[in-house]
């Protein structure tokens, strides 16, 4: 790695379902193993935006909550936490959703948002459930693994690769 990367591997148990690699955007879905795009009950959106590099994550968040709020009666959202990890402006929303009207069924994610000086990474995990303490914490751990690096800025180091 010689450029700002996001280290985000998929949680244990999910394999690739989609991957979009655009001029614009670089997409990469994962659904629980045995799921798919169509039929999943959790999943997590890997979204890499270079056009967006240095938005002010909380201004992405908010691109995000109009579409949402519209899609489903009584929906609501919060933001989680807001401040600098690893040198990289971020933060963390909450996103929920009792019944949406495109699947009939609840909704919930939790997004985390992080201002690159290279890209705006937005990392989405999903239930189609109602959030409830187990899969909030579940999407929580994860995101404690979700990161920005890069290895051209001394406070911004990457993992060094295994041997």
């Amino acid at each position: 790695m010689e450029t700002e990367s996001l280290i985000a591997s998929p949680p244990q148990g999910f394999i690739v379902a989609q991957h979009v690699d655009g001029a614009h955007s670089k997409i990469t879905e994962y659904v629980r193993k045995g799921e798919a795009m169509s039929n999943w009950s959790e999943m997590v959106t890997v979204q890499v935006l270079p056009d967006l590099k240095k938005t002010d994550p909380d201004n992405f968040a908010q691109s995000l909550k109009g579409p949402w709020l519209k899609g489903c009666e009584d929906s609501e959202v919060h933001e989680v936490s807001n401040r600098d990890e690893h040198g990289y402006p971020s933060s963390l929303w909450m996103f929920t959703c009792p019944l949406n009207m495109a699947t009939g069924k609840p909704e919930s994610m939790v997004v985390k948002i992080i201002s690159g000086n290279d890209n705006l990474y937005a990392i989405e995990y999903k239930y189609r459930s109602a959030l409830n303490s187990e899969s909030a914490a579940s999407a929580m751990d994860y995101f404690l693994g979700v990161r920005a690096c890069d290895p051209r800025l001394a406070d911004r180091p990457c993992p060094s690769a295994a041997p």
